[in-house]
């Protein structure tokens, strides 16, 4: 993990599960991470919020409605590329969790440490998130099940920006459109 704030979600399914989580939140971190894995080819490090690892992984198929849910996520968020899976989670109190595949976080580590050098280059380009919907959680299902569309939306909105506070501070507009719901 690299902010113990931000990812305080995240570090507490894993702590739950008996995991103990290294934070590494110094620029530093990355580059020593990197040389970790170049000098031990067969291990490989990934953050905590990069992809639903299997000990937080839940049992039992839940049949959910993904194209009602992806067309409300993506209109709740305002992004029509934004990827929406399903995935049972242990925990049901975890309505979504927002990932960031480790090449996309990586590359953004990058581009900052070349903005701190002065560099103006790949400030622009998107982060690529995939909302992952806890299939187990009894929000979603709410969520797929109701006739309100309007209503429906402002939930997903909530839960969209929750769960995107887990990636990162909201910025002034996000916070702005937080508040107008």
């Amino acid at each position: 993990a690299t902010d113990k704030n931000i990812q305080a979600q995240y570090i507490s399914m894993f702590e739950n599960e008996g995991i103990k989580v290294a934070l590494l939140s110094h620029t530093l971190d990355t580059q020593y991470i990197s040389m970790c894995e170049d000098l031990r080819r067969d291990v490989k490090y990934k953050r905590i919020d990069s992809d639903i690892a299997d000990i937080i992984k839940g049992d039992g198929e839940y049949s959910l409605d993904i194209n009602t849910l992806t067309s409300i996520f993506r209109k709740a968020s305002g992004n029509e590329k934004l990827e929406v899976k399903t995935q049972a989670l242990k925990d049901e109190k975890t309505p979504a969790l927002l990932t960031l595949s480790e090449d996309s976080r990586r590359m953004q580590d990058m581009m900052k440490m070349y903005a701190n050098m002065g560099m103006d280059i790949g400030k622009d380009m998107p982060a690529e998130y995939t909302l992952v919907l806890n299939s187990a959680s009894p929000l979603i299902d709410k969520i797929a099940k109701l006739d309100d569309e309007d209503k429906a939306t402002l939930m997903a909105s909530h839960i969209y920006m929750l769960s995107l506070m887990s990636q990162k501070n909201l910025s002034e507009s996000e916070r702005a459109g937080l508040l107008k719901s």
